[in-house]
């Protein structure tokens, strides 16, 4: 399994080289939601403070303006029209959890910002 995980970063690294050849790339495979794989990183990069994906996926754009962009290519039939935030996820989770969700039972519950037209 590590094999095949090592051989996906080094393929990701050799695209992004072929897009970005000035990207200055550094591979590690660590779990950083442990404490052994944050050790693992930091002895392996300690000055390193960006992980992970952060090479200009939408170059010349902030943010927002490809998150704009991504919708309206995207996911036109959103209803909110923006990507939804951890947080609200975990509002729902909060809420289906309390005693003020006592009366919902085998219920499909969503959290999508409407991009779903039917619950199946």
């Amino acid at each position: 399994m590590a094999q095949s995980i090592e051989s996906s970063v080094n393929e990701a690294m050799a695209q992004i080289r072929e897009t970005a050849s000035e990207a200055d790339l550094l591979g590690l495979i660590s779990d950083n939601s442990t404490a052994d794989g944050i050790d693992k990183t930091i002895q392996a990069h300690p000055d390193v403070d960006i992980l992970v994906n952060n090479s200009e996926l939408f170059p010349g754009q902030d943010w927002a303006e490809a998150e704009k962009r991504f919708m309206a290519e995207n996911r036109s039939l959103s209803l909110i029209q923006r990507l939804i935030e951890p947080e609200e996820i975990a509002n729902l989770v909060a809420f289906v959890a309390s005693p003020l969700a006592a009366a919902i039972n085998g219920a499909a519950l969503r959290t999508e910002g409407g991009i779903v037209p039917t619950i199946a």
